[in-house]
């Protein structure tokens, strides 16, 4: 599957997840400081930013691959104070209707990749930097994968994403933890030997 398909799909299969979500559970919990609204917001977050960056082009190349952007994140100061708040401000902006809003972000990212040029990668302009949109898209899949398990979970419901876009996830998420020199913690685990704590192993949502 390639990327774009990838996110396209995996998209789709988050809004569903966010249809299922109660209303009455939007103020409880959902991950770290974020309530569920909160945690949602910053799940579309992974579409809406992709719409905004390209229309944005840079100029050059300075953020080469999801990896890179990840220890980017990792290095910036008060980066999780940053990222806490724009997903409060991102719930927010879902308004009312939360999932019909989260459907209508996937629907009009589709709409927005749709027009660019089948085999064409513009260089777009991320917190990161200058990115190709083609290793910038998989950050974006891995941030829908990855919270919406943390969905799921805060709201007792089940999420199924496509097994090829969890593998990918799984692989960059070791890629992750190794640059972070959690290697040790994560070997174990992924070779079925030792428990996981994922706060030993990511100190980042």
């Amino acid at each position: 599957m390639d990327s774009r398909r990838g996110f396209l799909d995996t998209a789709d299969a988050v809004a569903e997840l966010v249809a299922r979500v109660r209303p009455d559970q939007l103020d409880g919990p959902g991950l770290g400081s974020w309530d569920l609204r909160g945690l949602i917001g910053h799940t579309s977050r992974a579409m809406s930013t992709v719409i905004t960056y390209l229309k944005m082009p840079a100029t050059s190349v300075t953020c080469t691959d999801a990896l890179g952007y990840y220890i980017w994140v990792a290095d910036s100061p008060g980066a999780d104070d940053k990222i806490a708040q724009r997903g409060v401000e991102a719930g927010a902006a879902l308004g009312a209707d939360v999932a019909g809003a989260f459907s209508g972000l996937a629907r009009q990212v589709r709409g927005v990749l749709d027009r660019v040029p089948v085999g064409a990668d513009p260089v777009v302009s991320t917190l990161a930097g200058g990115m190709l949109l083609s290793q910038y898209i998989p950050t974006r899949t891995f941030e829908l994968i990855v919270h919406g398990y943390d969905i799921a979970a805060a709201a007792g419901i089940e999420f199924a994403p496509h097994p090829e876009v969890v593998a990918d996830t799984v692989a960059l998420a070791a890629r992750i933890g190794v640059a972070l020199g959690h290697g040790p913690a994560l070997v174990p685990v992924l070779a079925g030997r030792g428990s996981w704590n994922e706060k030993e192993v990511f100190t980042r949502a």
